[in-house]
C-alpha cells in the first residue's frame, strides 16, 4: 500500500483552475468526497449540459444535498422530477396541488403555519393514503395538541410530531407533564428518544415538560443522553438526581474527555476533593483537566510546541492535494504502526507539512500527547497576539494545519472555510475568486483573518467567536438570545452543554483550551484558564484583548 502511495505521489496531477477538470482526470479518482468536490465544481462548469450533469450526478459517492440538488432540476430525464417539482413548491401553491403532491412536499413544520380551516382541507386530501401523516397534521390542528400527541397511536407519530413541529410550537403547546409510562413507552426507539430527550433539554422555555426526565431508565441510553439527562437535573437543582446520572454516564463514557467532564460535575456537585485529584492526574489535555492542574499547581508535560523541521523540500508529496491526504489518511486507519510511522516522518518534513506529521503522531500516541504547532507563522506574525492565539487555536481544531482539508460539507484549507463564504469575503477584499485558492494557507489565513475582524466586531470573547466560526453567527446569536450564559452557580459550564448544537459544543471547549495554550506559550504575561472563564459568564464582558486586525 505504501509503495503504491508513493506512485500516486509522484504521477498525480494537481488541479488548480476549474477548466482543467475533466472526465477523464475524475475518472482516475477514487470515490469519496473528495471527488464529490471536484464532481461539483465539474458541474458548475458544465451547467448547462444535461448529459454531463447526469454523469456527474452517477459519479458521485455521497453528494452533498444542499450543493447537488440544485443541479437536479434542469435535467427533465430525471424520473425524480415529480419529487423535485414537489418539494420546490411554495406552502400556498403546494396545497392547491393532490395528495400525492402534498405528502412529499409539506413537512409538519410548514403545516404548523396553516392550523385551522387551511390545514383540515390538506388534512381531507390526503387521510385515505397517508395515515402517518394524516394523524400528524390532525395532531397539530387538534384543539388541545399535547393531549392528542401524548394519545397518538404510536411511537412513530409521537416523535414524528414532537422532532418536526419547530421549536416555536413545542413552547406554545408541548411544554406539559408527559406521563412516566409514556416516556417508558417511547424508549423502544432509542434514536428518537435520544433526539426527544436533546430537543427537550437544549429548549430553556419548556422547562415542565424537562421536569418528565427525573426518572428515565439508563440502561439502553449512551453516555451522550445519561449526561444530558443529568444537566437537566442539574438545571433544575435536582442534585441527587444529577449525581446519579452522572455515575451511570461515567460507566459508559469511553473517551477521556468525557470522563473527565464527568469527574468535574461530579465535583461541581459534592466539592469532593478526590474529583480534583482524578482530573489532576488526566493525561487529555482540555478544559477541565487544566483547571484542575491549575488549582493544584500541576504542569502540563505533555504538551509540545516546537518541532524539528527542514527547510529543504525534496518530497514529491503536494501538501495541497486533498486525494493525497485522503489517501495517507486511508493507510493509516488499519495496521498503523512504528514502520509506517517513520516512513511518512521522511514524507512530512517541512514546516508546511507539520500538520500533517502531528496528525499522525496523536493517532500513533493515542491522542495521549497533545501537539501545538505553528507552521504558518510567517502569514500571522504581524497580527495581535490575541489574533494569532486565535487563528492558531481555530486551525488546530478545523483542520490540524492540513491545507489540503476538505470537509465533506465542502468546507475548505487550513481555517476550513466554506465556498459559499470564501467567494463572499473576495467580493468585501474586491478582488478575484478562484475557488481552488482556498488549498493555499497564506490565501485561507488572510480570508480567516477578514471573517474573524466582523465575528470579533459582534461578539465579546473567545468562546463565542468559537461558536460563530463553527456554526454561523445566526446560531450563535439565537443561543444567547435563547436564554444561555446568564448569572447563576454554574455558569457558564452548564450553559456551555446546554448548546443544542453538538458540535459546536464540543468545538467552543476545545479552541477556548487551544487559545488558552497557544496564547500562554507565546505571552510574557499568562492568563489562567480560571479567569478567561470569567469573561464567559456575561456576552458583554471582555479581556480587552479582541481588536480588529489589519488585512494583509
Amino acid at each position: 500500500m505504501f509503495k503504491l502511495i508513493f506512485i500516486f505521489f509522484i504521477f498525480i496531477v494537481n488541479l488548480h483552475a476549474e477548466e482543467r477538470i475533466t472526465k477523464e482526470w475524475l475518472n482516475e479518482k477514487p470515490k469519496n468526497y473528495v471527488k464529490d468536490f471536484y464532481l461539483w465544481r465539474y458541474m458548475e462548469q458544465n451547467k448547462n449540459n444535461d448529459n454531463d450533469i447526469i454523469w456527474a450526478l452517477s459519479e458521485a459517492n455521497n453528494a452533498n444535498h444542499k450543493i447537488f440538488f440544485k443541479y437536479t432540476k434542469p435535467s427533465k430525464k430525471d424520473p425524480s422530477n415529480i419529487v423535485v417539482n414537489c418539494l420546490n413548491l411554495t406552502t400556498s401553491e403546494l396545497i392547491k396541488t393532490d395528495g400525492e403532491c402534498i405528502n412529499i412536499g409539506l413537512s409538519i413544520l410548514e403545516a404548523t403555519n396553516l392550523r385551522g380551516e387551511q390545514l383540515s382541507v390538506v388534512i381531507d386530501k390526503i387521510k385515505k393514503e397517508y395515515q402517518n401523516k394524516n394523524e400528524k397534521l390532525n395532531i397539530i390542528n387538534s384543539k388541545d395538541p399535547f393531549e392528542s400527541l401524548i394519545n397518538s397511536s404510536s411511537n412513530e407519530v409521537f416523535f414524528g410530531t414532537f422532532n418536526e413541529v419547530g421549536e416555536n410550537f413545542r413552547i406554545q403547546y408541548f411544554n406539559a407533564q408527559l406521563p412516566q409510562k409514556l416516556v417508558s413507552k417511547l424508549q423502544d426507539d432509542k434514536q428518537k428518544f435520544k433526539k426527544m430527550i436533546k430537543t427537550i433539554i437544549t429548549t430553556p422555555q419548556i422547562t415542565t415538560i424537562q421536569q418528565s426526565l427525573f426518572d428515565v431508565d439508563t440502561k439502553n441510553l449512551a453516555y451522550q443522553d445519561i449526561f444530558f439527562l443529568a444537566m437537566n437535573a442539574i438545571k433544575h437543582d435536582r442534585k441527587n438526581v444529577a449525581l446519579k446520572y452522572l455515575e451511570n454516564a461515567k460507566a459508559k463514557a469511553y473517551f477521556k474527555f468525557d470522563q473527565d467532564n464527568v469527574s468535574f460535575w461530579q465535583y461541581k456537585l459534592t466539592n469532593d476533593k478526590k474529583y480534583v485529584d482524578e482530573l489532576g492526574a488526566s493525561w487529555d489535555i482540555n478544559i477541565y483537566s487544566v483547571l484542575a492542574k491549575e488549582e493544584l499547581n500541576i504542569t502540563i508535560d505533555n504538551a509540545f510546541f516546537d518541532f524539528n523541521v527542514t527547510e529543504n523540500n525534496n518530497s514529491t508529496f503536494d501538501p495541497q492535494d486533498p486525494f493525497l491526504w485522503r489517501s495517507v489518511l486511508d493507510d493509516i486507519k488499519v495496521d498503523f504502526n512504528e514502520t509506517k510511522l517513520e516512513k511518512y516522518k521522511s514524507i512530512f518534513n517541512t514546516k508546511e507539512t507539520l500538520g500533517h506529521l502531528t496528525v499522525l503522531e496523536e493517532k500513533y500516541n493515542k491522542q495521549r500527547v497533545g501537539y501545538f504547532p505553528n507552521p504558518f507563522e510567517e502569514y500571522i506574525k504581524d497580527y495581535s497576539l490575541h489574533r494569532q492565539a486565535l487563528i492558531n487555536a481555530l486551525a488546530r481544531q478545523e483542520s490540524r494545519f492540513v491545507q489540503a482539508s476538505l470537509s465533506s460539507s465542502y468546507a475548505m484549507g487550513v481555517m476550513q472555510i466554506m465556498p459559499f463564504l470564501s467567494e463572499v469575503i473576495a467580493k468585501e477584499l474586491n478582488e478575484p475568486y478562484d475557488i481552488f485558492m482556498q488549498l493555499d494557507p497564506k490565501t485561507n489565513i488572510r480570508y480567516a483573518n477578514h471573517h474573524l475582524n466582523y465575528l470579533e466586531s459582534k461578539l465579546a470573547n473567545v468562546l463565542f467567536v468559537a461558536y460563530a466560526y463553527n456554526g454561523g453567527i445566526g446560531f450563535t446569536n439565537r443561543m444567547l438570545q435563547s436564554g444561555l450564559f446568564k448569572q447563576g452557580p454554574y455558569e457558564p459550564f452548564l450553559s456551555m452543554e446546554l448548546i443544542n448544537y453538538d458540535e459546536s459544543k464540543v468545538y467552543g471547549k476545545k479552541v477556548l483550551l487551544n487559545y488558552l495554550m497557544y496564547y500562554n506559550h507565546q505571552s510574557k504575561e499568562k492568563i489562567k484558564l480560571s479567569t478567561l472563564l470569567e469573561t464567559i459568564k456575561s456576552p458583554y464582558l471582555d479581556l480587552g484583548l479582541s481588536t480588529p486586525v489589519k488585512e494583509n
